[in-house]
């Protein structure tokens, strides 16, 4: 069997934290556009136990590729898109609401590219180290151990780095 797990939040690269009825509407129609069988479960994923999950679905073995009656639909083009990085080293201090304000700025601004994910170990006041983590418009942070200068990685598609580079420097 095959089982995808669609986060509604992500879907549509949304920043939103709060999901409306109408998205949750939109992805499920685009779902059904992709696979008219699929079966949706709409619960918050920490509600959702692996055993529940697996006994509501109907066991269906695959079609094969050359089945006529179930057409291969390609999504997407012929390309898919370049994932890349861009790597920081850094020793200026940052605050989390600088960063907060960084991630907002390149969450909104296109000129940046697609970030799709970001970690990063950097100063704040002289001595403390804060990790950041940032997948899709989620931004965490915690207190880390470590030396040294502070290191920035984000990962998306059409990253502009120079322009990325600026707004940590």
């Amino acid at each position: 069997m095959v089982i995808t797990v669609v986060d509604v939040k992500r879907f549509e690269m949304s920043l939103s934290y709060s999901v409306k009825h109408e998205v949750i509407q939109s992805v499920t129609d685009k779902i059904y556009e992709i696979n008219s069988e699929a079966l949706i479960i709409n619960l918050p994923w920490d509600k959702v136990t692996g055993a529940e999950l697996i006994s509501a679905l109907k066991y269906k073995p695959l079609q094969k590729l050359s089945d006529k009656n179930k057409p291969l639909k390609i999504m997407g083009g012929k390309r898919r898109p370049r994932i890349e990085a861009c790597e920081i080293e850094t020793k200026i201090e940052f605050s989390k609401e600088r960063i907060k304000d960084i991630f907002f700025e390149l969450a909104k601004a296109s000129e940046y590219g697609n970030i799709i994910r970001g970690k990063g170990l950097v100063l704040k006041d002289g001595s403390e180290v804060i990790k950041f983590d940032y997948v899709l418009g989620d931004l965490t942070f915690k207190r880390y151990n470590s030396e040294g200068p502070g290191r920035i990685c984000l990962i998306g598609m059409n990253l502009n780095k120079e322009k990325i580079e600026k707004l940590f420097r």
